[in-house]
């Protein structure tokens, strides 16, 4: 059997890590043979970080969060503006890009995601673009809605 926070509770981590990932960033990293598991660093998915044309190299930071809400069942959460990212043109470096990790504004690795198959960012039609999503509730997840 899991334990269920209360919502006050729920609320209140919630909460923490909406300061926390206020002024933090969004990164990508290319698909390069290199595969992130727990024991992974934001220094380790730094030096695998998105070099196409045009990104930003240090990732992109948050904006302010979009306000919390109940998710689901016992599940709260707080959505941050979408992030995008483009290539600009001409571009001159293409990357396959193999995930998204989300750095807090204290420089610590808060979470990657590993994408199902590499997105290619090769022209300034290519696109990503991330939805960051922190929910709380039965256990913390973030699950970043990537289109």
């Amino acid at each position: 059997m899991t334990k269920q926070e209360t919502r006050a509770a729920a609320l209140a981590d919630l909460a923490a890590l909406t300061i926390k990932m206020t002024g933090g960033k969004v990164h990508l990293f290319k698909d390069d043979g290199f595969i992130p598991d727990e024991t992974t660093t934001l220094a380790v998915l730094n030096t695998h970080e998105a070099d196409y044309t045009g990104y930003v190299a240090g990732g992109v930071a948050l904006a302010g969060p979009l306000g919390p809400y109940q998710d689901g069942v016992n599940k709260y959460s707080e959505n941050f503006p979408t992030v995008g990212f483009i290539p600009t043109a001409p571009v001159l470096v293409s990357n396959d890009i193999k995930g998204v990790y989300f750095e807090d504004n204290a420089a610590g690795l808060q979470e990657y995601w590993i994408f199902d198959d590499p997105v290619t960012l090769a022209t300034a039609l290519d696109h990503i673009f991330v939805d960051p999503k922190f929910s709380y509730g039965n256990a913390p997840t973030n699950e970043p809605d990537v289109h």
